[in-house]
């Protein structure tokens, strides 16, 4: 497993290295072993990466390994020659018993400085200036990391009279869907919306955050996997963007659609596939279609 550096006109080889973390053991040590079941490669084999201006001025390369137990997180820069590691964010590994029985609800990873990192990651990474300094942060689902490494902070929440372990506080935890924008043009900053997958062990089933604090806004328990979520502006009648999710990942059933502030406009949703800008006056649209339905570009007013 290497990172290389190719030149773009040539594509000749400039730099490679070792991607770092290794493997290891990905069964006992990444959690693929956990539950009843043996799925090597699963977690351990889970990457993201983007580039982020982390200082303001210069493109940054940012590769990950992990989201579901551990998390780790590299900014590396190039000067034209070579590749130089700027910081890492690991939350190192996360507990687990040998083996077969753990069910992975252990909050934190073994670092003091970067624990509470691990199991907070979606199935994507977003780059935004979060807290206005002018440089750009890594929201990592439910955790948002500093331009210069350091965790920002890790959002948790208490769980419900319905939930597994009431009053207990746990972590919003991973989710499938992540979007950072400015959701609320009322509230100053940036506004995270992200669904969460924990069901009875979690105290959201999707949240709307501060995108520089992590602070939930609002949101909503769900004992099931929230599999799917979208922001957009599908009723320009409401100001600012729209969020709506699936209620779980194996059901058409929803939570409505709902304004930048948790209002309920409808208590049906737009679709969750993907969003485009295909009207002329830059409302959101919806492709919709998988499989053996036909590909459609949905209006949620004009059809």
């Amino acid at each position: 497993e290497y990172l290389t550096v190719f030149d773009g006109e040539t594509g000749a080889e400039l730099e490679t290295i070792r991607y770092k973390p290794g493997r290891h053991d990905d069964g006992l040590m990444w959690g693929d072993y956990a539950w009843n079941r043996i799925e090597p490669g699963n977690r351990v084999d889970r990457f993201l990466a983007g580039v982020a201006y982390l200082d303001g001025a210069k493109p940054y390369a940012i590769f990950s390994r992990g989201y579901y137990t551990r998390a780790a997180v590299v900014a590396y820069a190039w000067d034209g020659r070579r590749l130089r590691e700027v910081w890492t964010a690991d939350s190192g590994w996360v507990e687990m018993d040998n083996p077969f029985a753990d069910t992975l609800r252990r909050r934190d990873g073994r670092s003091e400085t970067h624990g509470s990192l691990a199991r907070q990651g979606a199935h994507s990474l977003s780059v935004a200036d979060v807290d206005g300094d002018g440089c750009q942060e890594i929201v990592y689902g439910a955790a948002t990391i500093d331009h210069d490494g350091r965790m920002l902070y890790s959002s948790a929440g208490v769980l419900p009279a319905e939930s597994a372990a009431p009053g207990t506080e746990a972590k919003l935890g991973h989710g499938d869907a992540l979007h950072v924008a400015n959701i609320d043009p009322d509230r100053p900053g940036l506004e995270i919306f992200m669904v969460h997958e924990a069901g009875v062990w979690g105290p959201y089933g999707y949240t709307l955050r501060d995108a520089a604090t992590g602070e939930v806004l609002f949101g909503a328990f769900c004992p099931k996997d929230v599999g799917r979520g979208m922001v957009g502006q599908v009723d320009p009648r409401h100001r600012g963007l729209q969020v709506w999710s699936s209620e779980d990942i194996f059901s058409r059933n929803t939570f409505g659609l709902l304004t930048a502030r948790g209002e309920q406009i409808d208590k049906r949703a737009p679709g969750t596939n993907m969003s485009i800008r295909w009207a002329a006056d830059m409302t959101t649209q919806i492709v919709s279609g998988s499989f053996e339905e036909p590909v459609a570009i949905d209006d949620w007013r004009r059809g």
